[in-house]
């Protein structure tokens, strides 16, 4: 079957639901630093057509119990999707 991840990042400070743009600024990052940030974490075969799935298929922020920010992805390839995980802040 296919899987699927349902990621919800509620703040501390109000209990709201924390956007992916909300995720991205609080840690200094937009959409074109973060895709150039994956380019140069991302371990595949073929980077640019990871990227390209990525901006395609969306992606899922959280942060982890260290206080860093991370990313769900799935790579695809011809016969599988495989999910991906990558911690952002290093």
């Amino acid at each position: 079957g296919e899987e699927y991840d349902n990621v919800y990042v509620i703040s501390l400070e109000n209990g709201e639901n924390l956007s992916k743009d909300a995720l991205l600024q609080a840690y200094g990052y937009d959409e074109e630093k973060l895709y150039s940030l994956l380019e140069s974490k991302i371990q595949s075969d073929d980077v640019l057509y990871t990227l390209v799935n990525i901006k395609n298929n969306g992606y899922h922020l959280y942060v982890n119990k260290d206080g860093k920010l991370c990313i769900i992805y799935y790579e695809m390839d011809d016969v599988e999707e495989i999910r991906k995980e990558l911690i952002l802040d290093d």
